[in-house]
């Protein structure tokens, strides 16, 4: 050991150290601990970030997206002396969107809902925005037995006691190809169901 030909001239530093030191430096680096494996869903992730997404395969649509698009097309609805218009899309074969209009206060009403069906649920499940209120609707539902009655069920607001919420229901009853009527009630405290509106709905196209 040459510490003097090492250029160490601290003379706290031995001649054994001074060859211990890039010893030192070697072990520091071998033994710094190993990188950490990824999580599942880190590696889930990092696969998706990785991936075309025109090579995942689409989901197939079943009888119930079939349903759901028995009612595109453009519609006149009805209530008392009140008239909108709705234009139901497919969006692909998995959704329909309603975009609807007509007279409101200040400006015109519009609003928009989607309809779907979730395999993994059992379900249908829909959405629903308007321009004179500040809440999104969220819904779950069912085809009757007769296949000519979507129930689309919520909860909100009550109109009852501002405090509180209530059970909302939306049924969409296709009576043929060309006419439909729209049925929404709110449960009461007893569980039975009151209807509160009803539109009634002609094809225009």
């Amino acid at each position: 050991f040459f510490q003097a030909e090492d250029g160490i001239r601290d003379i706290g530093v031995t001649g054994v150290q001074t060859c211990a030191l890039p010893i030192f430096a070697l072990l520091a680096t071998s033994c710094s601990a190993p990188e950490e494996a990824p999580t599942p869903l880190e590696a889930a992730l990092e696969e998706i970030a990785h991936t075309d997404p025109t090579d995942y395969p689409p989901t197939e649509p079943d009888e119930a997206h079939a349903w759901l698009r028995r009612m595109v097309g453009e519609w006149e609805m009805t209530m008392g002396g009140w008239t909108i218009t709705e234009t139901i899309e497919p969006l692909g074969e998995l959704w329909v969107v309603t975009r609807a209009e007509g007279p409101g206060g200040e400006a015109p009403f519009r609003s928009m809902t989607t309809f779907g069906y979730d395999p993994a649920l059992g379900k249908f499940v829909g959405s629903y925005v308007d321009t004179i209120q500040t809440r999104m609707w969220t819904y779950e539902g069912f085809l009757d037995e007769s296949g000519t009655v979507l129930t689309f069920e919520t909860e909100g607001p009550s109109m009852a006691d501002p405090e509180g919420t209530t059970l909302y229901r939306d049924q969409y009853i296709l009576e043929d190809a060309d006419t439909k009527r729209i049925v929404t009630s709110a449960q009461d405290e007893n569980g039975a169901w009151v209807q509160f509106a009803e539109m009634t709905g002609k094809r225009l196209r």
